[in-house]
């Protein structure tokens, strides 16, 4: 397992050089077949009286969130600190150095968040070769399709 931004997971499996990719953005090609997985939300986590924000770096896929967030936060926000894990920006809020934009899957009980309205929601899609002809990937690759929807019709029917 590798992790790649987005548009390097897409140019890889348009290549065939990867069978099956996650996204965070539709990108579409004619070699490729996209499909959504899950759904996930962002939420401002930490200190947010500190005026430290910890962002991830150039190219992660939540830097247009951020962006956005910055453009329309407080400018409290003086002392932006670039971090290339969410690891590490979990433990920094945890320790109540500052806060961030980060999904709420991420979170544990005692990190403090605020929820920033369906804005800040993003869906993650499945990218694969769309003429794979290896049967054990073409199986996978339906096995999860089929268990997306399955969980999808679960949470949309809640």
């Amino acid at each position: 397992i590798n992790m790649y931004d987005s548009e390097k997971v897409f140019e890889l499996v348009a290549n065939h050089d990867l069978h099956f990719g996650i996204i965070e953005r539709l990108l579409i090609s004619d070699q490729t077949e996209t499909f959504p997985l899950f759904l996930d939300e962002l939420v401002l986590a930490g200190n947010t009286d500190s005026e430290t924000f910890f962002t991830r770096e150039s190219g992660s896929g939540i830097g247009y969130y951020i962006n956005r967030y910055l453009k329309s936060a407080p400018s409290s926000r003086r002392n932006i600190v670039r971090m290339n894990s969410n690891e590490m920006i979990i433990s920094h809020i945890k320790s109540g150095l500052g806060s961030s934009l980060i999904s709420k899957s991420f979170l544990s009980d005692d990190i403090p968040y605020q929820e920033l309205g369906s804005n800040y929601h993003r869906e993650f899609l499945g990218v694969s070769f769309d003429e794979e002809k290896d049967p054990v990937i073409q199986k996978l690759i339906n096995k999860i399709k089929k268990e997306t929807e399955r969980k999808m019709q679960v949470q949309f029917s809640h």
